[in-house]
């Protein structure tokens, strides 16, 4: 997960780790990028911020494409037409807009990972409790960006 907004990794992190899902989180494109050139795990899906600090979220996914097939959504605020067919230029498997809802990555991960038990659990309602608690907290603190600005 490559993410530069703290709440924002922390929210999908949080919705999805209770599916089995773990997680390498980084914060700009380098880092990234390192733990795709010497990780000792497998990585199975990459999800990215489109801007990132050191390395774009764009470079970043042109460098995975270029040694890998990881399957990568990219999140972005722009919903520019030109962006978006120059990511699935790239190879992008899924563009979000965002703010993404965490229900739509969900999806979107479980169709890219195949997980049948992550279905299951999806759909029966059976939802950790620690995503809602994300989701308040990210939802309290946009609050509190929107008071400040």
């Amino acid at each position: 997960l490559v993410e530069p907004n703290r709440w924002s990794r922390k929210m999908i992190v949080s919705g999805l780790k209770g599916y089995g899902y773990r997680f390498i989180e980084c914060e700009d494109g380098r880092e990234a990028e390192k733990h795709l050139l010497n990780s000792k795990d497998q990585i199975s899906l990459v999800i990215s911020e489109l801007r990132l600090p050191k390395l774009s979220g764009y470079d970043l996914v042109k460098q995975i494409k270029l040694n890998t097939q990881i399957p990568v959504i990219v999140l972005s605020e722009s919903s520019q037409k030109a962006l978006i067919l120059e990511c699935i230029k790239i190879g992008v498997t899924t563009f979000l807009k965002k703010p993404t809802r965490l229900l739509a990555l969900k999806q979107k991960v479980f169709d890219l990972l195949g997980d049948k038990k992550s279905h299951s659990n999806f759909w029966s309602g059976d939802t950790p409790q620690l995503e809602s608690n994300a989701i308040l907290e990210l939802m309290k603190s946009t609050l509190y960006e929107e008071k400040c600005s």
